[in-house]
């Protein structure tokens, strides 16, 4: 294990190594003087406003001292060998960043496998370096004054002389100032950590388990089926009552409740499948069971590498009663004691110490504890302020948080004159009652199938003892007869020779073979013998009958104490076993959440009392015992802690010194986006641990180049390499590695081998099933359940679940990323014409609470934010981005900006993997819409824009008319055609206007529309085509499969027209192409779209025709598009 934690602890050391890449928009250049001093002189009012925010009044940046530059104008790459993180005023004041480490990227430092860089310095050196001086807090000068004592330590020589690397030239002498922050901070506690792992000396169980557990089967271990059920007993709370678990949720709950310290489960939890709702009610389980115990609450940690995660988590911990109650009263349980607390059941629900507002603590670093976005959450703590503990560990709180609790406990339970220590002993009476309670219905149910066959079993056996014994009673009697007789036989034939010693055995021996002989039996001690026999015979089913009875009387007790709480509980005797859960999650699992809700405060109360007593408020902590006693007080009221993985080391360790084993539970949120060198050293600190996420969404940022890992991994593992190729394989790699896929690897129970191990969520009630059935296929091997069902009248008047717009635009190079201009102004454009329908639509207010658009490039981002800004939209009011930007995120409608065009060559990045379309997809809880050239597109293969496009592609119905009139035509060779009856007369004229060919590209084909409304067309076509002139039709039959009938029916016409007909696999636009000197391009369907005036896109479709010069490129590029896409 110490081997893997020193690759880790390096592995972090040099991921803080890693490359930035600048953008010219949030970017200045210093004089070097100015880098010296700390000052940037020249500071003027437009850099400001271009890297500054509005409420920001310094920024984090780096700066570049060297700036090499390759190449030229689009070939240009920059390299820039020294990396300083600073802070910057907006009065232009340089300062050093506590922690901040300046670095030279790893890429550039020995050793590296296969670099075809050359390499300045060694990366021992560096490290040697740092570890031996403070960057803890700096002047700028000291600052400057060790950044340059580092290079030349590492480098060998002055910042000043480094003037190229290989290929790479100096280009200028000013000093580079880029905004960014690094990480590199937060990792170095990390780093702490490992090092304190390495020197401990006591057992990490779950540690061990997770790094040093061989075992790889994944074969499917899950518990029998009575097992499961006996587990439900433990499944104590449920921290909302809305709905009950899904069933695969509730199968992870059962496996959780037997995980014993050091063991581990991984749960693969897809989108829109209750991940939150899971984690909720398996730390309420927990909470509740340490209250029917009275032990000591579990300490339980929730936490991700996402910032998003972390804070989609503690918010759904947030208390939010202003809707009132979502509990269905009518199933409130009969009790009469109980009767004032569902009066008051409002009151019951909420918090009875003053100021919480949350079931979650917040841990959180400086800077976001300040941020705006926190400013009302009140239950946060940074490592340098815990304002909020030590205010409710006041002596003046305390006397406050007293009164009010009492006064809530008083009216609940409609009592007077109560103490703290009475009112927790009542809560926990309830606390008991509903636990045993919940366990009987449980037991019960299993058993109430059986009830009447075990009655009647018994009612068998109980005739069958009572024959037995009437039977053997009727032996006993008989041999007791012949007993008597016996002995009056005996003393008749007595006289007083029997007084005679010798005689008197004869005698009596010669009575009894006598007796015998006359009664056939064999002996007189025989017949003792088998009276005792039958005796004690008797005596025996005598106790058997008397136990059965008992058990009798059990059942009948059973069965009447199970009618006594169907009823109790509003439950119907015929209820399913699946229903029983649900309903027993909605009623007696919340209020037994609730009860040790008061339970916790009620104790919370008394400890703090008991200290105040003590004389120990204002709690000041001295020693790591009492650091320990304010997690658990803590827990008391907020059974969940909730931070980045960043921050778990900090405040789990006290004065340097870690909490190893003290956490818990520990459970990862989006473990499938954490790369196991930052997660795994939180284990040391935890007992438990459950690993949430999904590996076929978001990856993790990688900080760690592959050459650099491998060379990490040969240096500190092993020397061989087929042994590091296995190693880079297994998800523990910190350049390819996914904590998740340790996780399930590692967990104790598998469902699916072939799922990559662990459990696995497959309830989906997000998205529509026409939306989810992409990700299904494309992702989860059909293993995942659309349980989202609408009525066909929900789908009246809405967008398409799965569609597409054809978008002619140009993609082009834009600050190191990709953007359409075209794409992004038709976007922005249909979204402001749309807003009033959709905001109708949904119900919603603003246009943000509806509609989201996911791009794969940041440069794009920017430029649909820019076209928003233009056309009057707030700033973020509208979600634009990456799909990260949607992180845990749900819109009714998701617009897939794609910004490539038809000529891109290359792999999409789409396609690189099914990530980023399974998270795009997913987002999407109506509407999922594809808006770019739909040309990219091909029906063929598996990858995730092939199947993506089988599924838009395979109606008509999918298209979104009309985004060409958002195309701005010039007085030039442009103009824009609209409506149905334009485009009939203008591909009429063309037709009319060919000299040598045309081309006709209609992927759509329909019979009705040929032959009720295209004859006079067909004629015109057959009568060209007589002329002489060669025409050309173009179709795709793989997406007319749907309505193949009117496709093949149709094509015939056309066929009989003499056209030549040409199927294609791809192409999706709908275009024409005449003698190389016209294109028409848009979304209008040739040959298939209704001519009936009531068609809903009647007057909406478009095209762009472009003529002369202008398109003679584009036709050249489209009908090479063309040949290559014909089927061969």
């Amino acid at each position: 294990m110490k081997k893997i934690i020193d690759y880790y602890k390096t592995s972090l050391e040099q991921a803080s190594l890693s490359e930035v890449k600048p953008t010219k928009n949030k970017s200045l250049q210093i004089s070097f003087q100015d880098y010296l001093t700390g000052v940037v002189k020249d500071l003027n009012e437009e850099t400001i406003d271009r890297l500054f925010e509005e409420n920001e009044e310094e920024i984090d940046v780096f700066l570049f001292p060297i700036q090499l530059q390759s190449g030229s104008g689009k070939s240009e790459k920059r390299l820039y060998p020294l990396i300083i993180p600073a802070s910057l005023t907006k009065n232009g004041e340089l300062k050093h960043i506590t922690y901040g480490v300046p670095w030279i990227p790893r890429m550039l430092l020995a050793p590296v496998e296969n670099s075809k860089l050359s390499v300045i310095g060694e990366n021992d050196d560096y490290l040697q370096f740092i570890e031996s001086h403070s960057f803890r807090e700096l002047s700028w000068n000291e600052y400057t004054q060790l950044t340059t004592e580092l290079f030349e330590y590492v480098c060998k020589q002055k910042i000043t002389d480094l003037t190229e690397i290989s290929w790479f030239k100096k280009v200028d002498e000013d000093i580079l100032i880029f905004k960014g922050a690094s990480n590199g901070g937060a990792a170095q506690r990390i780093v702490k950590l490992y090092d304190s792992i390495t020197k401990h000396n006591g057992e990490l169980p779950l540690l061990n388990n997770f790094l040093g557990n061989k075992n790889s089967s994944t074969d499917p271990n899950l518990l029998s089926e009575t097992k499961q059920i006996e587990m439900d007993k433990f499944h104590l709370g449920q921290m909302k009552p809305t709905f009950g678990l899904s069933l695969s949720q509730r199968e992870v709950v059962r496996h959780m409740n037997t995980l014993d310290n050091g063991e581990i489960i991984g749960v693969t939890g897809p989108p829109g499948t209750g991940k939150t709702t899971l984690v909720q009610s398996i730390i309420a389980s927990n909470w509740i069971k340490a209250a029917i115990d009275q032990k000591q609450p579990p300490i339980c940690v929730v936490s991700s590498t996402n910032n998003q995660a972390v804070t989609n988590v503690i918010e759904s911990f947030q208390i939010d009663n202003s809707q009132g109650t979502s509990f269905d009263l009518n199933h409130f349980p009969d009790f009469s004691e109980l009767y004032s607390l569902k009066k008051n059941f409002d009151l019951f629900e909420d918090r009875w110490i003053p100021e919480l507002d949350s079931y979650g603590l917040y841990i959180v670093n400086k800077k976001k504890y300040s941020e705006a976005s926190l400013a009302a959450m009140k239950a946060k703590i940074s490592s340098d302020n815990s304002e909020y503990l030590e205010r409710m560990e006041s002596i003046e709180f305390l006397e406050q948080a007293k009164v009010y609790f009492l006064s809530n406990f008083e009216q609940t339970f409609n009592k007077k004159d109560c103490t703290i220590k009475q009112a927790k002993k009542e809560i926990h009476r309830w606390l008991m009652m509903l636990s045993r309670d919940l366990h009987e219905l449980i037991e019960f149910h299993s058993n109430e199938k059986n009830y009447k066959a075990m009655i009647a079993e018994m009612n068998n056996l109980l005739n069958e003892i009572n024959n037995s014994i009437d039977e053997n009673q009727l032996k006993v009697t008989m041999l007791k007869t012949t007993c008597f007789e016996w002995e009056t036989f005996n003393s008749k034939a007595s006289n007083i020779l029997d007084i005679i010693p010798h005689l008197k055995q004869k005698r009596e021996q010669e009575r009894k073979q006598k007796f015998c002989q006359l009664n056939e039996l064999s002996s007189i001690e025989e017949l003792e013998s088998l009276l005792e026999k039958e005796r004690q015979i008797t005596q025996a089913l005598s106790a058997k009958k008397e136990q059965l009875a008992t058990s009798y009387k059990n059942i009948k007790n059973e069965e009447k104490r199970y009618q006594l709480l169907l009823k109790r509980y509003h439950l119907d005797q015929a209820l399913s076993y699946d229903y029983l859960n649900e309903h027993l999650d909605k009623t007696i699992r919340y209020l037994l959440f609730l009860f040790a809700t008061h339970y916790w405060e009620a104790e919370w109360l008394i400890s703090i009392d008991e200290m105040n007593e003590k004389e120990q408020l204002p709690n000041s902590v001295k020693t790591i015992k009492e650091y320990q006693q304010r997690w658990i007080r803590s827990a008391m009221l907020t059974p969940c802690i909730v931070g980045t993985l960043y921050q778990v080391p900090v405040f789990f360790s006290y004065e340097n010194k870690p909490m190893f084993n003290f956490i818990d539970l520990l459970i990862t949120d989006e473990s499938g986006q954490v790369s196991p060198e930052i997660s795994t050293a939180s284990l040391s600190l935890a007992k438990k641990y459950l690993a949430v996420g999904d590996t076929k969404q978001i990856e993790p940022i990688w900080n760690m180049a592959t050459e650099v890992d491998k060379g990490n991994i040969l240096k500190l593992l092993t020397t061989n390499q087929d042994e590091m190729s296995l190693f880079m394989n297994t998800g523990l790699s910190a350049s390819c590695g996914n904590l998740m896929k340790v996780a399930q690897i590692r967990s104790k129970f598998h469902k699916y081998s072939h799922l990559s191990g662990g459990l696995f969520l497959s309830e989906h009630r997000r998205c529509l099933p026409e939306i989810i059935t992409y990700c299904n296929n494309l992702a989860y091997d059909g293993k995942l359940e659309a349980k989202r069902k609408e009525e066909e009248s929900y789908y009246k008047d809405k967008l398409p679940p799965m569609g597409y717009g054809h978008i002619i635009g140009k993609m082009m190079r834009k600050d190191n990323s990709m953007a359409n201009v075209m794409e992004a102004r038709t976007i922005v454009n249909w979204i402001n014409d749309q807003k009033d329908r959709l905001l109708k639509m949904y119900n919603k207010k603003t246009i943000g609470e509806v509609i989201a658009v996911v791009t794969p490039f940041k440069a794009q981002k920017i430029v649909i934010n820019n076209e928003l800004k233009k056309l009057g939209f707030k700033e973020n009011e509208i979600v634009v981005g990456t799909v990260h930007a949607l992180q845990g995120a749900e819109k009714s409608v998701v617009i897939f900006s794609t910004v490539y065009d038809f000529s891109y060559k290359g792999t999409y990045f789409f396609d690189k993997s099914v990530h980023m379309l399974n998270v795009a997809v997913s987002r999407a809880k109506d509407s999922f819409l594809v808006f770019g050239d739909t040309n990219i597109f091909s029906l063929d293969g598996k990858s995730p824009s092939a199947q993506l496009a089988k599924i838009i592609f395979a109606s008509e119905h999918n298209a979104i008319h009309g985004l060409e009139k958002y195309n701005r035509v010039s007085e030039g060779n442009v103009q824009r055609i609209e409506g149905v009856p334009d485009h009939d007369d203008y591909l009429k004229k063309l037709i009319n206007r060919t000299e040598k060919c045309i081309h006709i590209v209609s992927p759509y084909v329909s019979y009705y529309t040929l032959k009720n409304y295209c004859p006079e067309l067909l004629n015109l076509i057959q009568q060209k085509v007589i002329e002489g002139k060669e025409i050309f039709i173009y179709t795709s039959p793989s997406i007319n499969q749907s309505r193949k009938a009117s496709y093949e029916d149709g094509r015939k016409l056309l066929e009989q027209t003499g056209a030549k007909l040409i199927d294609l696999n791809r192409v999706h636009s709908k275009m024409i192409i005449v003698d190389k000197l016209a294109l028409v391009d848009g979304s209008f369907n040739w040959f298939s779209a209704s001519r009936e005036k009531d068609y809903a896109y009647y007057n909406w479709d478009t095209s762009i025709v472009f003529y002369g010069k202008d398109a003679s490129e584009m036709i050249d590029s489209r009908l090479e598009l063309l040949e290559e896409r014909v089927m061969k």
